[in-house]
């Protein structure tokens, strides 16, 4: 065997046994980078610009919930407290919402 062979070799099996020994999975990696994903993590009222806006206030209750999501970048994926309703809501400037942390 080919002495590079047998360094990468080496190399690839210190990697795989640096991984086992932090006991580490895809799941556990991905929880350590964000610990809140996947759950409820701020509260937030929204208060209608707009007749749609204000119907849905009216409809769901003024304090949502923010399901963090990273689907959308520059929105806010949120569901209503008193209701089942689910949105996106523009952080800035939303045609439809003024919105404040509660």
């Amino acid at each position: 065997m080919d002495p590079a062979d047998t360094a990468a070799l080496a190399v690839g099996l210190h990697q795989k046994t640096d991984r086992s020994i932090d006991g580490l999975n895809e799941d556990d990696e991905r929880m350590r980078r964000d610990p809140m994903e996947g759950t409820e993590s701020e509260r937030v009222r929204l208060t209608g610009k707009t007749k749609k806006g204000k119907d849905r206030v009216r409809m769901h209750g003024r304090v949502w919930l923010v399901i963090p999501n990273d689907n959308k970048p520059g929105f806010l994926f949120i569901k209503s407290v008193d209701g089942n309703d689910f949105r996106w809501v523009k952080i800035i400037d939303d045609p439809d919402f003024n919105m404040e942390n509660e």
